[in-house]
């Protein structure tokens, strides 16, 4: 479960940070979960993960970064999910509907998903080389190991970044809670 949603818009961990915040991370993920491609941001990815306010911009932003070849298509061939290689000098001028605070945020969550589409590219692969190992075995069932194997690189595939033991790129570190210590 993903925080409290009734609640308003998650302040950054510090005022006038550009970083996401783990529940706006968290949101993103959750989001692109549902979505049949899950590495290719929706139009509304941006107002899930509380970056702006409304579907109509977010939409509007995703139509812009489109155009400019920094968010791939998947009915493109070779298309590539995002490519921050492609934000350039003339980014606010592309953008220049939403406010300066609102770009940085952008360009923070699209390295943040440059990096989530990686480790979903690994866990693809690790998934293949499994399935094509056991492509060769005469059963028809999997065995129980390999179900296993098979089920946690789809679990981890599920993780949101607040569950995960590492720290995430282009994410505030979230305040946790410190237990005290007993002698």
């Amino acid at each position: 479960m993903i925080g409290n949603l009734n609640v308003g818009f998650p302040s950054p961990t510090t005022k006038g940070s550009i970083d996401l915040s783990p529940l706006e991370a968290d949101l993103l993920v959750h989001h692109q979960l549902a979505q049949p491609q899950l590495q290719y941001l929706s139009p509304i990815a941006f107002s899930a993960a509380k970056i702006v306010d409304n579907e109509s911009t977010s939409v509007k932003i995703h139509k812009a970064l489109t155009k400019n070849g920094i968010l791939g298509l998947p009915s493109e061939p070779n298309a590539t999910p995002v490519t921050t290689t492609a934000i350039t000098r003339s980014f606010a001028h592309q953008l220049a509907f939403v406010s300066a605070h609102v770009q940085r945020r952008l360009v923070a969550l699209l390295f943040f998903w440059e990096e989530e589409c990686a480790r979903f590219r690994m866990l693809d692969e690790e998934e293949a080389a499994l399935l094509h190992a056991t492509s060769d075995m005469p059963t028809e069932p999997l065995p129980h190991e390999l179900q296993v194997q098979l089920e946690a690189i789809r679990q981890r595939r599920r993780l949101l970044p607040s569950q995960r033991a590492e720290d995430t790129p282009n994410v505030a570190r979230g305040v946790r809670e410190v237990l005290p210590a007993y002698e």
